[in-house]
């Protein structure tokens, strides 16, 4: 479908309509919030009902809001376009690559209609719904552990849930961010959210894409064991605060892999981080291997290039490619 251009809107017309902003934004907590119920848009297709709406574009997710949490958060990026709908954020970002754009060119979408996840799943999220968002990065230098990128990304995204709503996020090797029953105020927890990182080779980019479930209800979630924030009893938060905080920090994480290489020294001082919200450790899980018999086990460490080492009846199988089943829902 036609990607509409990025549009920012500015503060003075956003300013006569802020009273259509959702009551939970500046709820005390002291009521649980509930997902927004959907609504026919005026193109036929639904979209959240705790969205206002100008010409089209939603005041949660203007450009210069997203831009002013990214600094906000101690980011340096400023390459930022806001889209109504675009296919996918990453499929584009992966163009921009190509094309020989800079590290730091950020996509961030409304609506994504084609939007692709781990192992080329496919999903769609109704408008006003998610915080959806690529970014173009740019090492320096050839010499990296590709995997863990995505690992530490995945930690920059729970720090931004964190900062922004209160609620502890965690991770689901290798990258599915999730809320624990016990950390959602609600009692429902899930997985809330996941990334996808991709390598152009001509370029030597990484194209990384973050989908985050904001206000989803039971029946429209994409995945058995999903949630979304309001679910998990999380006020509604601005969309353009929750991705600048979520840049911010991956800029930061970013900047830490690039700098050390392959250093495993290095690589395992930055995995600290990554494995204190790792709910895949110590946890019985199902590993389904490309290629191979699945693999039953318990989570025992997650090496300095990002595998997963899975103890299988007291030997240690070392995961580099895989989608883990836990055995009981954390």
């Amino acid at each position: 479908m036609r990607a509409r251009a990025g549009r920012t809107l500015d503060s003075a017309r956003c300013g006569a309509v802020k009273y259509l902003i959702p009551v939970s934004d500046a709820s005390s907590g002291l009521i649980a919030p509930s997902p927004a119920p959907l609504v026919t848009g005026p193109d036929g297709r639904p979209r959240s009902s705790g969205v206002a709406y100008v010409e089209g574009w939603p005041v949660d997710l203007g450009t210069s809001a997203v831009m002013k949490s990214i600094r906000k958060g101690g980011g340096s990026w400023r390459s930022v376009t806001v889209f109504s709908e675009i296919a996918s954020t990453n499929t584009v970002g992966v163009a921009l690559a190509q094309a020989g754009c800079p590290s730091g060119v950020i996509l961030v979408t409304d609506l994504q209609t084609s939007g692709r996840g781990r192992l080329d799943r496919a999903w769609e999220a109704p408008a006003g719904t998610s915080a959806m968002f690529s970014v173009v990065l740019h090492p320096d230098g050839p010499d990296h552990e590709w995997g863990v990128l995505p690992l530490l990304a995945g930690v920059a995204v729970c720090e931004a849930i964190e900062f922004v709503t209160g609620v502890r996020a965690s991770l689901k090797w290798p990258n599915d961010v999730v809320i624990r029953d016990e950390d959602a105020p609600s009692g429902r927890g899930g997985k809330v959210g996941g990334l996808l990182a991709e390598r152009d080779a001509g370029s030597g980019a990484i194209v990384l894409g973050v989908g985050l479930n904001v206000d989803l209800a039971e029946e429209d979630l994409p995945v058995p064991g999903a949630t979304s924030l309001t679910l998990a009893g999380v006020p509604r938060p601005r969309r353009a605060k929750l991705v600048g905080r979520a840049l911010s920090r991956i800029e930061h994480w970013f900047t830490a892999w690039d700098a050390v290489g392959t250093d495993a020294e290095a690589l395992d001082r930055l995995l600290v981080a990554y494995r204190e919200r790792c709910i895949s450790l110590g946890a019985p899980l199902t590993v389904a291997r490309p290629g191979a018999e699945d693999l039953v086990g318990v989570g025992a460490s997650v090496g300095p290039r990002g595998e997963l080492v899975v103890d299988a009846d007291g030997e240690q199988v070392e995961v580099v490619v895989g989608d883990v089943t836990h055995a009981a829902v954390p």
